[in-house]
């Protein structure tokens, strides 16, 4: 998203972009900036440079998503705490996406302000690997609004109707309550203008 962002804005030009980014970081490598930041000895930038080739592939990802689906892709890990592993390796992993996520986040803000686009940072509904924290600290940084979707989705008493089976995802009822949860954002910061 961080390289489409550029030409989406000449393309399209408007006048907010609401990011919700960063989670699947840790799914899609191709065109990633993820060697910047690896510091990790146990991970190696040869090992990252392929996984960045073989996720230009669709099989590849359909590959993967076959393996996940069955439980037996570890990838995700790197990105989600995991017991069955080696917990410093899953820790650095872990960190390393942290770190990109972070990266491209600041850089579509960066791409926003440059452009003159207003922007609009919106948490996940549900815990994304501590991204919420990141997310809250970018938009203090550049003092922009952050919608914090964590927290209304946790307070939720009945939670189950508002998620798909799979624990993550909303429903359309969830969507319905998150699209309503960024309106009252846009509204309260005054980021467009109402038609009487």
């Amino acid at each position: 998203m961080l390289l489409k962002m550029p030409d989406y804005i000449k393309r399209y030009r408007p006048s907010l972009i609401i990011l919700m980014v960063g989670a699947n970081n840790w799914w899609n490598l191709d065109k990633s900036n993820i060697i910047l930041f690896n510091k990790n000895l146990h991970i190696s930038n040869a090992a990252l440079r392929c996984l960045i080739f073989m996720d230009r592939f669709r099989l590849w990802k359909l590959f993967k998503w076959i393996r996940m689906s069955l439980g037996l892709y570890s990838e995700r890990c790197w990105l989600q705490h995991d017991t069955n592993k080696d917990e410093d390796l899953s820790g650095q992993k872990q960190t390393l996406y942290k770190m990109l996520a972070e990266h491209d986040i600041v850089e579509m803000v960066k791409i926003c302000k440059a452009s003159g686009v207003a922007v609009i940072i919106s948490g996940y509904p549900m815990e994304s690997g501590g991204l919420r924290f990141i997310d809250q600290e970018i938009a203090q940084t550049f003092d922009i609004p952050f919608v914090n979707n964590f927290e209304l989705f946790k307070a939720l008493p009945d939670l189950d109707l508002y998620i798909l089976k799979d624990g993550w995802h909303p429903n359309e009822r969830g969507y319905r309550l998150l699209a309503y949860n960024i309106y009252r954002c846009i509204i309260k910061n005054k980021m467009i203008k109402l038609q009487p």
